[in-house]
């Protein structure tokens, strides 16, 4: 059973953590489908996550901020909850036939980017475009300042553990040649390039906090009755084995 946690808190936090309009900035976020950061799942669940970019200008004008593309993947961190991505797709305007989704001509690839055993999504070969995700309008897109990119199904493995948790988020592709990304701000196009890096745009690029699933932990008394279920079983075993 999928239960999402904290709806309200995760209202508090973002507005806190989201650049001020003081300061022209691209944040970029996942959250689940309710717009929550956390979620208590079981084996053999699906729930999806969703990505947006909020473009944030200093001249209070929407019609001077849009967002059209950008390179990147989605991965579970590393231990704790297996979870498998099994689908990104592109949200329009976003969906263009020079987006890499994994229903696109040019795929995403559903692959282990972290060698923990369960499937992520996007590539960690930065000098090439192929196996990134890639939301991309075929325009810029103004008007607004928070966008809809895509949307990620993830599934839970019917032998996942209890008491486990893991972590999912966006990491931006960091190309040496390039661009990871192209934004508008205060009218002005920007896109992250050759040797313009989610690193050296720190001041102005924020990834924010990951969302959380976690499967939920054993109650004592469970335990108990699995542990004299256990020792019934072992018992019968041995009766039967003296015969």
């Amino acid at each position: 059973m999928f239960k999402s946690v904290g709806t309200a808190m995760f209202g508090m936090l973002a507005a806190a953590v989201v650049p001020s309009a003081a300061h022209a900035a691209l944040f970029v976020d996942v959250r689940l489908a309710d717009g929550s950061k956390s979620a208590v799942v079981a084996p053999g669940d699906t729930f999806t996550i969703n990505l947006y970019a909020t473009v944030t200008g200093t001249d209070g004008n929407l019609t001077n901020e849009g967002f059209q593309s950008m390179f990147g993947s989605l991965l579970s961190s590393n231990g704790g909850l297996p979870v498998n991505f099994t689908s990104a797709v592109a949200v329009a305007p976003f969906d263009s036939t020079s987006r890499q989704d994994t229903t696109s001509t040019t795929l995403a690839a559903l692959v282990d980017l972290d060698g923990d055993g369960d499937l992520d999504v996007g590539s960690n070969n930065n000098a090439s475009a192929a196996g990134f995700v890639r939301p991309a309008a075929s325009t810029l897109q103004p008007g607004s300042s928070e966008f809809w990119l895509l949307t990620a199904t993830v599934s839970v493995p019917l032998d996942a553990g209890l008491g486990l948790s893991t972590d999912l988020n966006w990491r931006f592709r960091t190309p040496a040649n390039g661009i990871f990304g192209t934004w508008l701000v205060d009218g002005v196009a920007k896109a992250g390039g050759p040797g313009i890096t989610p690193a050296t745009l720190s001041d102005v690029l924020t990834l924010g906090s990951p969302v959380t699933v976690s499967t939920a932990v054993p109650e004592p008394a469970t335990l108990g009755v699995a542990a004299m279920a256990g020792a019934g079983l072992l018992a019968r075993r041995r009766r039967v084995g003296s015969c």
